[in-house]
């Protein structure tokens, strides 16, 4: 295993490989997925005629989450409403917090954009806000045991997060499917890179001499397969392990789960590297593969959904996608992320595994053919 450990060394040698492999496509996923991902800030307007402890302590709340306007006149709300100034509008009368003390079913006055539903969630915490505190207030026998019981509510039990509809569950996932779509693109990239160790080698003549050495071409060309394969993987394990750590995304809710989508993820190398050897087998110096590998990449990536979803494409491209290893690499990705199992996508798998077999054997075949013409 010369070649192996050889190229292995020489991988892991540089630092500039170590960037690429590592350090690039933590920080390119890392930095798309974080300027794509809205952050969740309400704009809230609050007229209080009220002036009570009750309603200074509930816009305490809101404060924490929200960017909080106090108004002293409510005929400012509509226009700050439709200029998208404010996204709710909340009014506490006079009186508000001795109604609600001594039991009346009071309610607070909202004021919202009509035709969305964004400010659902804000919404709802008001409304359950304001039930908790009636029901605080029915059990209370005076203001003070009615005060001190609210505050034992909200330092013991209210807490609460807002889920803007981009960071919902679906979303979540998509931002996942995404990251892994950039994975899968780095993965091309960097195993384009390795071929062009391979190609000098070639034209160096150290391919050729090979013929005269004990080591036989199908073991040198395996070696070198098999030493991209490991820099490929160890890729996808050490990116999908690091960054749900320093980001919002996750890629499952267990070890199977996570391990699965590593298991796919390393499938999909196995394509990258057999695509790299392939390209390296029929180009004759180093321009053409160059050349070569942009013009099989590029289109892999686009059509695959690795750069962007597949439904924003004409339908015959998403045709042509489907016949694409790419395509099977993200289909499964995203059904694992969506709580499918590695069983429900066997045949983008296999399909995966098939391809690269054909393209090292498509390899070998052109390598032993070169060969024997020298």
């Amino acid at each position: 295993m010369t070649v192996f450990s050889n190229n292995l060394k020489m991988i892991f040698g540089k630092k500039r490989n170590i960037f690429i492999m590592l350090i690039l496509p933590i920080l390119t996923i890392f930095y798309m997925i974080t300027a794509t991902t809205q952050v969740s800030q309400y704009n809230i307007a609050i007229v209080d005629s009220d002036e009570t402890e009750f309603t200074k302590t509930f816009e305490k709340i809101l404060e924490t989450d929200c960017s909080i306007t106090k108004l002293s006149d409510e005929k400012e709300i509509k226009n700050m409403i439709l200029d998208r100034k404010i996204d709710i509008a909340i009014i506490f009368d006079e009186g508000f917090t001795d109604r609600l003390i001594s039991g009346e079913d009071v309610k607070v006055e909202n004021i919202v954009l009509d035709g969305t539903n964004q400010n659902e969630p804000l919404q709802t915490n008001i409304a359950s806000f304001i039930s908790s505190a009636k029901a605080i207030a029915k059990a209370s026998d005076n203001e003070k045991s009615f005060y001190e019981t609210l505050q034992k509510f909200i330092d013991q039990k209210y807490v609460v997060e807002y889920k803007h509809f981009t960071t919902s569950y679906l979303e979540d996932s998509e931002n996942a499917v995404t990251a892994l779509g950039y994975l899968g693109s780095c993965m091309l990239f960097f195993v384009m890179l390795t071929t062009v160790m391979l190609m000098n080698e070639r034209m160096s003549g150290v391919a050729n001499r090979v013929a005269t050495t004990p080591i036989k071409v199908s073991s040198y060309y395996f070696q070198h397969f098999l030493s991209y394969f490991i820099v490929a993987a160890l890729q996808v394990i050490i990116v999908i392990g690091i960054l749900p750590y320093i980001s919002i995304l996750s890629f499952g809710n267990n070890f199977t789960e996570v391990g699965s989508v590593m298991l796919v993820g390393c499938v999909f190398a196995l394509v990258c590297v057999s695509i790299g050897v392939f390209v390296n087998s029929v180009s004759k110096n180093t321009f053409v593969s160059g050349a070569l590998s942009t013009l099989i990449e590029l289109p892999l990536l686009m059509l695959g959904g690795c750069l962007w979803p597949k439904e924003i494409m004409p339908q015959f491209m998403q045709n042509i996608g489907k016949v694409l290893p790419t395509t099977w690499y993200m289909t499964a990705t995203e059904s694992l992320l969506n709580e499918g199992t590695l069983a429900n996508n066997i045949v983008e798998i296999f399909a995966m595994i098939g391809f690269a077999a054909i393209m090292l054997l498509l390899t070998f075949i052109i390598k032993r053919k070169r060969i024997a013409d020298v």
